[in-house]
């Protein structure tokens, strides 16, 4: 029975030896680019890139830089508020009626409301 508990614990410490040198992990900060350091929700778009709803803005960021949009006053196309809880990409092909061509939309969920975030205008 020692011998069987030895080597499972054995095998244990070998794979989680192996699984803690698959990952690698880097820190984004405000410091970094990041509007906010408060990131509420997190997407990856079905471009590649990943975006961050925070407390101050809406963060899309391309593996090297992070862009970020943010509620302008009297703008009726940007954000209605710069918190972002929450972030949805709707993956059928939705026709955009103001470009009339199909597009993958980005829907971006605010406290003040629900946004749709247009790539074609950025």
């Amino acid at each position: 029975m020692k011998i069987i508990l030895s080597l499972f614990f054995v095998l244990l410490h070998s794979v989680l030896s192996y699984a803690y040198n698959q990952f690698s992990f880097v820190k984004y900060q405000v410091e970094n680019g990041l509007s906010h350091n408060t990131v509420w929700y997190t997407i990856q778009d079905h471009q590649g890139f990943m975006w961050f709803g925070t407390s101050d803005g809406l963060n899309r960021f391309d593996g090297k830089n992070f862009k970020i949009f943010r509620h302008i006053p009297k703008d009726s196309t940007s954000l209605g508020n710069n918190i972002v809880r929450t972030i949805f990409e709707d993956e059928r092909q939705n026709l955009w009626c103001l470009t009339a061509c199909r597009t993958k939309l980005l829907w971006v969920g605010t406290n003040r409301g629900i946004y749709i975030f247009n790539s074609q205008q950025e």
